[in-house]
Parts: structure tokens; sequence; C-alpha cells
């Protein structure tokens, strides 16, 4: 994405895209992260870096991380709980994505059937090979109610009151 006012952006999914223009069209200050913050991963138990997606800054110049997720998986509580005291961490899921009027899927609908019942994913295509090579494939996150409270979305929704 060439952003005018974050230059070249490398996004990870079409929600990061979508999201990318969003805060171009808002005319919001913001930047591709690239800090890292340690956590400790729930599979290996050894040290990893979280890097949140985005960083948008207020008027007043303070920093608010934000990480854009079609859904929670395991590994990302973990993320979320190590995630520095004092700095803003905010979550914008599919359901946050949708509310501020992004044209996003609910990624759950790739393992459902119409009817509700489980798909059977085909190996040989998408999303399959892609969820494959993650180490939680089809392993869902549940974030406790602190944890939620810690990357609730109200601090990015008053930025965009206030724009």
């Amino acid at each position: 994405w060439d952003s005018p006012i974050a230059g070249k952006v490398h996004f990870q999914s079409k929600y990061e895209k979508l999201f990318c223009e969003f805060l171009d069209t808002r005319g919001l200050n913001w930047r591709k992260n690239k800090e890292r913050f340690p956590y400790i991963s729930p599979f290996d138990g050894k040290q990893h870096n979280y890097i949140p997606d985005f960083i948008v800054y207020t008027s007043s110049g303070e920093k608010i991380y934000i990480e854009v997720k079609g859904m929670v998986r395991k590994a990302d509580p973990a993320k979320f709980e190590a995630f520095p005291k004092g700095e803003i961490l905010v979550l914008l899921g599919y359901k946050e994505l949708k509310n501020l009027g992004l044209d996003v899927k609910d990624p759950t609908e790739y393992f459902r059937n119409p009817d509700g019942t489980e798909k059977k994913l085909d190996p040989s295509k998408w999303p399959y090979k892609l969820l494959q090579s993650m180490p939680d494939f089809q392993e869902r996150g549940e974030l406790t109610e602190e944890l939620k409270k810690k990357v609730d979305p109200k601090p990015f929704y008053s930025l965009l009151c206030q724009s």
C-alpha cells in the first residue's frame, strides 16, 4: 500500500490493507509498527517477539498500538498479557472492523458450512495450506475479561471522534 501519510506499507492481510485505506481516508497520523515486545510462547515456552500491526498517533503524540485480527489465535493472549503496562494496545477484530464500515468477511465462515456444521477444509486449497503453516492452526485463543479490557478499542474510537 502506498500511503500518502505512512509511505510504502507492507500489509499481511486484506483486513490490514482495508485498515490502511481507512486510516488514510480519515487523515490520521499512523505508521506500520516495527517495535518488538517480548512474550513467552505457550507452544514452546521460549521468548518470542510480538509486533503489533500499526501505531496511530493522537494529536498530543501519544501512541496507540493497533492489532488487526480476524480472530484471536491461541498465542495471542500471551502476547497481549505481556504487552507493557502504560502503553495502549487496541485489538480490532472482525466485528470492530465491520463496525468501522470496512468490507471484511467473517473469518470463521471458512470453517462452517451454510447449515452451521463444521466444514472439512480441502488440504490442496487455500486457506488450509496457509493455516497449516501457523503453529496455532485451527486453535482459537480466549481472552479473559481482564485482557478484553486491556485491548479494548475505546481509545481508538475516542481518537476517531476527535478527528
